[in-house]
C-alpha cells in the first residue's frame, strides 16, 4: 500500500498513476530496475601489457676474432732455412757425412793394412808368432768397422733431417708447418749427448784402470801407464762439460725453432752453440794440418767439416739476431 503524493489517495503498490488525481507516483528503490550490464567477452577491451623497465645495461654478445694473423717467425725460419748461406753449409756437411761413412766402411781394411805394415817391421820369428794371432786382429778390425759405422749413421740422419727442413723452407707455396726436419736434428743430438757421455765415462774408467795396473808392470811401462791414465782422467774432466753443454745447446736450439713455428710463446735461442762450434772448428783445423800428409782423406774431411761448421754458425748467429727482434714483437 502506498499513497499519492498529491492528494493522499490510497494506491496499490503496482499503480503508477493516482486513480483520483492522475499524479504519477515515483518508484521505490526496490522497484527501480537494475541497470543492464553487457558481460559478453567482446565487450571488454583486450589488456595492454607493458614491459617493465629495470634500467639494465645492453647485452653485448662476445664475437671471436676470426681474422688470420700469420706467425712472423715462420717467415723468418723459411728465410734463413732457404738462404744460400745455409744451403752452402749443408752441402759441405753432406760431403763430410759421405766421406765419414765411406771411411767407416773402409776402416777394417785400413786397420788390417796397418797391422800388416807393423808386422813387416818385426824380424821373421816375431812376425811368425804374431801371425798366429791374426784372427784376433781381424776380429778387432771388424769391431772397429762396426763402431765406426754406428758413429757415422747419426751424421747421415742429421744431414737428412736438415735437408728435409731446407726443402720445407724453400717451398714458399707450402703454408703448412712441417717440423719433421727439426725433430730429427733434435733427436740426433740427444743420441750424441748420450753417446758422448758414455765415451767420457769410458775415458774415466780407462784412466783409473791404467793407474791401478801401473803397480803390476815394470817401471818403464808403469811410467807410461801413469801418464796415459792421468791424460785420460784430464780428458774426462775437460770433455764431459763441453759435450754436455754443446749437445744440450743444439737440442735447445732445435726445440726453440720447432716451438716458434707453432703459436706457443717462442723460446730464447741459446748463444753457446755457435761458440762451441767455432772453437771446435778452430781446434779441428789445426789438427787437420797435422794429418795433411799422413792421412790426406781424413784431413780433407776435417777441413770440409770446419768450413761447414763456420758457415752454419754464421748463418745461425744472423738468424738468432733477427729472431730476437721478431720474438720481442710477438
Amino acid at each position: 500500500m502506498k499513497f499519492c503524493i498529491n492528494c493522499g489517495n490510497n494506491m496499490q503498490d503496482i499503480d503508477t498513476f493516482c486513480q483520483q488525481c492522475g499524479t504519477q507516483s515515483p518508484l521505490t528503490a526496490a522497484q527501480t530496475p537494475a541497470p543492464v550490464v553487457d558481460i559478453s567477452p567482446m565487450s571488454f577491451p583486450p589488456p595492454t601489457y607493458q614491459q617493465p623497465n629495470y634500467n639494465m645495461p645492453a647485452y653485448n654478445a662476445y664475437q671471436p676474432d676470426t681474422t688470420y694473423h700469420p706467425n712472423p717467425l715462420i717467415s723468418l725460419v723459411k728465410k734463413y732455412g732457404s738462404s744460400n748461406l745455409f744451403l752452402t753449409g749443408l752441402v759441405f756437411l753432406s760431403i763430410v757425412a759421405a766421406i765419414q761413412f765411406f771411411m767407416a766402411i773402409a776402416s777394417h781394411s785400413t786397420f788390417m793394412a796397418g797391422v800388416y805394415d807393423g808386422l813387416s817391421e818385426f824380424d821373421r820369428d816375431t812376425a811368425a808368432i804374431m801371425h798366429q794371432y791374426i784372427e784376433y786382429f781381424e776380429a778387432g778390425g771388424i769391431a772397429i768397422m762396426i763402431i765406426s759405422i754406428l758413429f757415422a749413421i747419426p751424421e747421415l740422419v742429421l744431414v737428412i733431417g736438415m735437408w728435409l727442413a731446407c726443402k720445407w723452407c724453400r717451398d714458399y707455396e707450402d703454408t703448412s708447418v712441417k717440423t719433421i726436419g727439426f725433430t730429427i736434428v733434435k733427436r740426433v743430438y740427444i743420441f750424441n749427448l748420450i753417446a758422448g757421455c758414455l765415451m767420457c765415462v769410458g775415458l774415466l774408467i780407462g784412466g783409473i784402470a791404467m793407474l791401478a795396473s801401473s803397480s803390476a808392470v815394470p817401471a818403464e811401462t808403469a811410467f807410461l801407464l801413469v801418464g796415459l791414465g792421468i791424460i785420460a782422467i784430464i780428458a774426462f774432466i775437460v770433455a764431459t762439460p763441453l759435450v754436455v753443454l754443446f749437445n744440450l745447446s743444439v737440442v735447445k736450439a732445435a726445440g726453440a725453432i720447432k716451438e716458434s713455428l707453432s703459436y706457443s710463446p717462442p723460446l730464447k735461442m741459446p748463444i753457446l752453440m755457435p761458440i762451441f762450434v767455432l772453437v771446435s772448428a778452430g781446434f779441428s783445423g789445426f789438427g787437420a794440418l797435422g794429418t795433411l800428409f799422413t792421412d790426406p782423406l781424413s784431413a780433407l774431411s776435417t777441413g770440409i767439416s770446419v768450413t761447414a761448421s763456420i758457415i752454419l754458425a754464421v748463418a745461425y748467429l744472423k738468424f738468432r739476431s733477427e729472431y730476437a727482434t721478431v720474438r720481442r714483437s710477438v
